[in-house]
Parts: C-alpha cells; sequence; structure tokens
C-alpha cells in the first residue's frame, strides 16, 4: 500500500491579499480498497508544521482515509438498522 501526494492547493478564504487559511492535498492511494479520491483539507497550520516531512503528510492523509471509512461504515450501518426497524 501506498500514498503519493500528487498535489498541494492553497485556499485564500478571505482573498489573495490575505493569508492563505488551509491547504488541500490530492493524493492517489494505490492498494487501498476504500478510497474516495477526495482531496484532504488541512489548516494553514497543520501543513505549516508538517511540510518538510513527507511522511508526516503521508499520516495525515491515512488518518482522514480511515476516518472517512469510519464514517461510511457507521453511515451504511445506520441505514441498514433503519431498515431492519422499518419491517
Amino acid at each position: 500500500m501506498r500514498i503519493t501526494i500528487t498535489g498541494i492547493n492553497f485556499n485564500y478564504d478571505d482573498g489573495r491579499d490575505k493569508d492563505c487559511t488551509s491547504v488541500d492535498l490530492n493524493y492517489i492511494a494505490d492498494g487501498f480498497e476504500f478510497n474516495n479520491g477526495k482531496p484532504v483539507r488541512l489548516s494553514h497550520d497543520q501543513y505549516e508544521e508538517n511540510k518538510e516531512d513527507l511522511n508526516k503528510l503521508r499520516l495525515l492523509v491515512a488518518e482522514k482515509i480511515i476516518s472517512d471509512a469510519t464514517n461510511f461504515i457507521e453511515d451504511v450501518q445506520a441505514y441498514k438498522d433503519s431498515l431492519t426497524n422499518a419491517e
């Protein structure tokens, strides 16, 4: 399994003349069954703290994938429960 960061996009929610507000990391995840392919959004501070260490950025992406997968499982379980309770 491998996560490859393919792009970094800086967001300026308050306008380009203001400080960066967040950063989106685009990535490819090889060898994972669950992958929604959405960029991982980091706060500007998170990015600044980790930008020099690619493995730390990969770790943040992996944590987001785990969070998304957990939320997906919980949502599907709630839907399944609603079908069972409807009977």
